[in-house]
């Protein structure tokens, strides 16, 4: 999203709740609403308006850390924050998700991605030796290959989301190490 494309969108914000105040107010000196609905109504655009800016700096604060690590932030506004690129030659995509199932509904985990072009097998029971990992403060989760007809990587778990550059390539670096432990010849 560039410099016009945020204004633009920041304008359109501002407007639209300036617009529906003014209906508001305007509903409200007509006599049309009473003054409960009214505040009710009043009280739920605040809620709605905050939780939007709320989910607009969040996108920028991803957005500048993927730049941070020299990645590409894939995400459109809305959607789970997403990106990948290049670290230490190898090709990473880092999700950030709250899953809607699962022991742990909606926690907030980071997902780290380490892609591979050609099929991999690797060592299952070396893959089991990061399950609830500690890396400075963080919690790993596991880490396990997936295959898929298309692609295969090793998926990292992450407790929480990881917003600090420096976890993050601690992160992608453990994941190469443990790709290069844990591969099979």
């Amino acid at each position: 999203m560039g410099k016009n494309e945020r204004r633009l969108i920041e304008i359109a914000f501002i407007t639209c709740n300036a617009l529906i105040l003014s209906a508001l107010i305007y509903l409200f000196m007509r006599g049309y609403v009473l003054f409960e609905i009214f505040m009710a109504l009043v009280f739920m655009q605040g809620l709605a308006s905050a939780f939007l800016i709320f989910l607009y700096l969040m996108h920028r604060r991803f957005k500048r850390i993927a730049n941070e690590i020299g990645f590409e932030f894939i995400t459109r506004f809305l959607e789970q924050p997403r990106m990948e690129g290049m670290h230490k030659n190898s090709w990473f995509q880092i999700h950030f998700t709250s899953r809607s199932y699962s022991e742990y509904w909606g926690m907030p985990r980071t997902y780290i991605k380490l892609q591979f072009k050609e099929q991999k097998k690797f060592d299952e029971t070396k893959l089991k030796k990061y399950e609830n990992f500690q890396i400075s403060g963080l919690n790993v989760k596991n880490v396990q290959h997936i295959i898929r007809p298309y692609k295969n990587y090793l998926l990292m778990r992450v407790d929480w989301y990881v917003l600090e550059k420096e976890n993050l390539l601690k992160l992608m670096d453990l994941l190469i190490k443990i790709e290069k432990e844990a591969k099979l010849k």
